[in-house]
């Protein structure tokens, strides 16, 4: 990922420590006729350092996850979490006069 962002290869590496974790959740939604009735996933946002999403519907930072009536969902998420006490900000190499910082 950080190739294809042109950043040093290492970069997140040394971000997030050697002891960052990574974890994956594959999530099947089977269709369900009342879709209404099933609680599914509250609104969220993900309290990683970074979350990579293959889904099958376009989400937003805060998201959900709902059972549809007429067919099947699935979902594949990677979270890739900093180790204990590291304090992480936004990779230098992405900021600039087109892209500012925008959190402190």
């Amino acid at each position: 990922m950080a190739r294809s962002l042109n950043l040093d290869e290492n970069c997140f590496l040394k971000q997030f420590g050697e002891r960052a974790q990574l974890q994956a959740s594959f999530n099947y939604y089977s269709s369900c006729k009342r879709p209404d009735l099933v609680l599914g996933l509250k609104p969220h946002a993900d309290g990683t350092g970074y979350t990579i999403v293959l889904q099958d519907e376009v989400g937003s930072v805060v998201h959900r996850a709902v059972s549809d009536s007429k067919r099947i969902r699935i979902s594949i998420t990677t979270f890739y979490t900093p180790e204990a006490g590291k304090e992480i900000g936004p990779e230098e190499g992405l900021i600039g006069i087109g892209a500012p910082r925008l959190y402190k």
